[in-house]
């Protein structure tokens, strides 16, 4: 177990890990490319014996090269790939391919140390202005699950802060040169900026010289997916790391753990870097306190969201699990079949996946099946309908007396939507 993970209560009764060599990856029935096998073979920090006999013999048929590279560079996981690949069986790889995958590699790790140094920087900005602020997914991510900074691929910094802090910090990075990527907050309103702060739960930012994202988050969901997730709770938690020599805190392992099954979910495990943020998360703590992992799920109405995450990590790319944890995570019909969906479609293009349609679309039908409570699904479409976004304010700009009418604006904007009349779909 890494030094910067602490040690922690094993609570569940007796259990068997499931041996490494014995767990084999499973393969979508709908996706039968041998390059897909051998990519998900390939994603892990971890090569167990089985899965390497597998590499080896999956890269005696003929590889499309091309298409392996794209599907890899699509998912987020080149690192990984090529790692795997080198580690395994380098001489079964055309050079060619291999030194482009080595060449990413190392540009990929010089960048993930660029944007740490950032990261150190702004985490050093906002504590000299008295700004509380923690640092996850991005770099932090890399060494706490992964244990090597280099074998994540990552763009954005993700920073929690306090939400009475947001405008503080949004002040700070555009006096540090970087630019606010909403657009309706560019010259917003108060009333925009009120709504935006009440319904999202991040600013967007790209440094003017393109090479840095920042995301500063006062939650980890938009208002209207209904996930109680509080980050104040959070706090309480923390762990340290060291991160290029600095030691900077970050979440626990479990907290860390439902919130990239919250991510993934929310995102609609689109990218199989984010299954494979689950499978490192457990790899990483053996001594995962499972009982209160499955426990703060229960809590705020996010157990389905967490088991299917498991579930993705388990079949797809070989998480070890408990089985008793493995037992638990079976015992919901519905993640089987939403396992399935995503597997169906996770595939289906080498392109970047497709925009989300704005409304009444199968995303939110998807956001209504990954709840296990009817409360949580009934306040979804609730705040579909009724929770007002800064797109209504832009649409009628009201005295912050009047505020409280926004709902019945939102009601009046998505009737525009409906009819089709183009300036309503701001």
């Amino acid at each position: 177990m890494p030094t910067y993970l602490k040690p922690k209560p094993n609570t569940i009764d007796e259990y068997f890990m499931i041996a490494l060599s014995q767990h084999t990856t499973q393969v979508p029935t709908s996706v039968r490319r041998k390059e897909i096998e051998l990519l998900l073979c390939c994603t892990r920090t971890h090569i167990a014996p089985s899965t390497a006999e597998r590499i080896r013999v999956l890269l005696q048929q003929d590889i499309d090269w091309k298409y392996l590279i794209q599907i890899a560079d699509r998912h987020e996981v080149i690192p990984l790939l090529y790692q795997s690949l080198n580690v395994t069986c380098p001489k079964a790889v055309p050079q060619n391919i291999l030194k482009q995958m080595q060449e990413h590699f190392h540009v990929n790790a010089l960048y993930n140390l660029y944007r740490s140094k950032e990261l150190l920087v702004l985490l050093d900005l906002f504590e000299n202005n008295g700004i509380p602020s923690v640092p996850f997914k991005g770099p932090v991510l890399a060494v706490f699950a992964y244990g090597n900074l280099s074998l994540r691929q990552f763009v954005d910094l993700d920073i929690l802060i306090h939400k009475q802090d947001a405008k503080r910090v949004r002040q700070l990075l555009i006096s540090q040169g970087y630019q606010l990527l909403v657009e309706q907050l560019t010259n917003a309103t108060d009333a925009e900026e009120t709504l935006y702060l009440q319904s999202a739960c991040e600013y967007n930012f790209l440094r003017k010289d393109g090479k840095v994202a920042v995301e500063p988050h006062w939650g980890f969901t938009q208002r209207k997916l209904c996930i109680s997730l509080n980050p104040e709770d959070l706090w309480q938690r923390l762990e340290e790391i060291t991160l290029t020599g600095r030691t900077v805190r970050t979440f626990s392992a479990e907290d860390s753990l439902l919130i990239a099954c919250i991510n993934g979910t929310k995102d609609h495990w689109n990218s199989l870097k984010t299954i494979c943020d689950v499978v490192e998360l457990i790899r990483a703590d053996q001594e995962m306190d499972w009982d209160t992992v499955i426990e703060q799920a229960r809590i705020i109405g996010c157990q389905r969201i967490l088991f299917l995450g498991l579930f993705l990590a388990s079949e797809m790319l070989g998480a070890v699990l408990p089985e008793k944890v493995w037992q638990i995570v079976q015992t919901d019909a519905a993640v089987k079949s939403l396992a399935n969906e995503v597997r169906q479609r996770l595939f289906n293009q080498v392109a970047q996946p497709p925009k989300r349609k704005r409304f009444g679309n199968n995303f939110s039908i998807w956001n209504i099946q990954v709840r296990e409570r009817l409360r949580d699904r009934a306040c979804y479409c609730f705040n579909l309908i009724f929770s007002p976004n800064e797109g209504d304010a832009a649409l009628l700009s009201l005295p912050r007396k009047l505020y409280c009418l926004y709902p019945l604006v939102r009601q009046f904007r998505l009737l525009g939507r409906l009819l089709g009349a183009s300036h309503f779909l701001r």
